[in-house]
């Protein structure tokens, strides 16, 4: 598995404005955290999930061109790569990009990851015993149109302080966020939120609040 690794630039992010209202501090003045008033009712209150398409259709017209012999999956979108933004198992055939990326990345910044593991992709078809950076690895990165880079520095530590753990609330259909996994949280409506799981909420600064996945209620 070849991955792209991605280190904090300590950017500072713009101030992020939306729809969240933090309720007032409990009677320890602790934090009792945000909760996120989404503009749908019902069985259709929900946060909208990561789209990979239009990268598969990417991947898809790239092949075409420069290895048609070559047919790769469906992408795999993962919210449990954290530092690694993208891979290509070669054994499954299949790139994997990381949810982090897809939901706070900009275009050039998927598109260059999406680029790297298809060269590692197109090399592994090609010379199945070549090195993961080597010359083979370069000649492919220059059909692409990518640099052949080892290490990217993209802000991961800012985008995984942009995450919350989301509890919904049976009763109002409200989601409670919090910043760490609690086995239970107190909706504003008074109903106590118990769930198995909890959803994984990415909230970019300048775009709607995404679904990453669902993870663990630790009990």
């Amino acid at each position: 598995m070849c991955p792209a690794w991605a280190w904090n630039d300590s950017r500072r992010r713009p101030i992020r404005q939306f729809r969240l209202s933090r309720p007032s501090s409990g009677s320890n003045g602790k934090d009792r955290g945000e909760q996120l008033a989404l503009p749908f009712d019902g069985a259709s209150n929900e946060l909208a999930p990561l789209d990979a398409t239009g990268l598969d259709a990417e991947i898809a017209a790239l092949l075409a061109a420069h290895e048609p012999g070559l047919k790769l999956p469906p992408l795999r979108v993962s919210s449990r790569m954290r530092r690694t933004l993208g891979s290509y198992s070669s054994h499954r055939k299949r790139i994997a990009l990381g949810a982090h990326l897809l939901a706070f990345g900009t275009i050039d910044q998927q598109r260059a990851i999406l680029l790297h593991e298809l060269a590692h992709a197109i090399v592994h078809h090609r010379h199945p015993k070549a090195s993961a950076h080597g010359a083979e690895f370069s000649e492919a990165c220059r059909q692409l149109g990518v640099e052949p880079f080892r290490t990217v520095d993209l802000p991961v530590r800012e985008w995984l302080s942009n995450q919350r753990y989301g509890y919904r609330c049976g009763r109002c259909g409200a989601l409670s966020l919090r910043k760490r996994r609690v086995r239970s949280v107190r909706c504003e409506c008074g109903e106590k939120v118990s769930p198995e799981r909890a959803d994984l909420v990415a909230l970019p600064p300048d775009s709607e609040p995404r679904l990453l996945g669902t993870v663990a209620v630790r009990r």
